[in-house]
């Protein structure tokens, strides 16, 4: 099995010894989205998600693939952590993950990884196919479930792969009018809909985020459409889990969030600094947001895991009742589940 990397011939390649070029200092209207730039891999690739402190932990681990996104979302933590003005890639990747395939066989408990984190996990699978190796290398790894986070629709690969109950494809969604004014370059909310259909529907596990829920007039609606959306379209027994995260960003992210997106909604909403030390929405807030979403998921969509992304224990009990233990990994049930 080999990373095949696609060529341009129509666009001109060069060569390069060091990215200090590409180095972002302090110019970030351009982040290099159009260039895709390919070197090794020398630094960490399996590593444990950066959970906010103070927040449960949900134990997720991150693969580190690829780094950067030709989608521009507004409130994306790329722009304030990536310091290169291009979307690097990685021409090792068979060899790092060889090693890492080695090691995960010798674990003995459920683990979940993304790749989705740094990225998109599907959106440049045209030019820079990772999903098909992949595949190859974690099919067999039954306790191990990857799964691939994405705003995209590329799914034409997994038109051509088998089923594996190992793999997740999760969409983040939001409405349709925050796709427009803050996700730009990604799917359309019908768009992420569909594709998730088509391929929960070929017997593919899949997953969503409502990670950020946006608070606007008339939110409340909007995301309940979505919910009766995913019940009318997507195949119940193969949805894996759901996740809720309202929005939360580093204070300096706010700056950046004026500079290259003025006309925010974000600029006018009403934010605190939380314990972890990010703005976010009053608790209080988080709180309404997060009981709305769960009593319409049980009744919609009964019996599917949900969890929260990055909250704290006592929005856990607010919501749910319960704290999960942060030594616990709160997704052995979920992952146990999948057969």
């Amino acid at each position: 099995m080999k990373l095949k990397i696609l060529k341009f011939p129509e666009r001109e390649n060069q060569t390069i010894d060091f990215l200090e070029e590409f180095r972002i200092i302090k110019e970030r209207k351009y982040l290099g989205k159009d260039r895709l730039i390919f070197l090794l891999q020398k630094g960490r690739f399996l590593f444990p998600c950066p959970c906010s402190p103070n927040c449960v932990s949900c134990q997720y681990l991150v693969l580190d693939t690829m780094l950067g996104c030709p989608m521009d979302c507004s409130y994306c933590y790329l722009q304030l952590y990536q310091n290169v003005k291009a979307i690097l890639g990685y021409v090792n990747l068979e060899q790092r993950l060889k090693e890492l395939v080695r090691k995960l066989r010798r674990v003995n408990k459920f683990l979940r990884i993304g790749n989705g984190e740094f990225c998109d996990s599907l959106v440049l699978e045209d030019v820079y196919p990772q999903t098909e190796l992949l595949y190859y290398y974690f099919k067999d790894l039954k306790k191990v479930f990857l799964e691939f986070k994405t705003k995209s629709k590329n799914i034409d690969i997994f038109n051509r792969l088998k089923p594996s109950n190992n793999f997740i494809i999760s969409w983040s969604l939001n409405p349709q009018t925050i796709i427009e004014k803050e996700e730009k370059n990604t799917a359309s909310l019908h768009k992420r809909l569909e594709a998730s259909s088509i391929v929960s529907w070929k017997g593919w596990r899949v997953g969503f985020h409502f990670d950020p829920l946006i608070y606007f007039r008339g939110w409340q609606d909007a995301y309940l459409n979505i919910i009766k959306l995913i019940k009318k379209n997507v195949a119940f027994r193969n949805i894996a889990w759901i996740s809720l995260g309202t929005l939360r960003f580093p204070p300096s992210m706010y700056y950046i969030i004026e500079e290259r997106f003025p006309s925010s909604i974000f600029l006018d909403s009403e934010f605190v600094l939380a314990d972890d030390n990010k703005l976010r929405y009053l608790r209080k807030t988080r709180v309404e947001m997060y009981k709305f979403m769960l009593r319409n998921l049980r009744k919609y969509l009964p019996d599917v895991d949900v969890y929260l992304c990055m909250e704290t224990s006592w929005v856990w009990k607010e919501v749910f009742g319960f704290v999960p233990s942060c030594k616990e990994d709160i997704f052995t049930h979920f992952l146990s589940k999948i057969k």
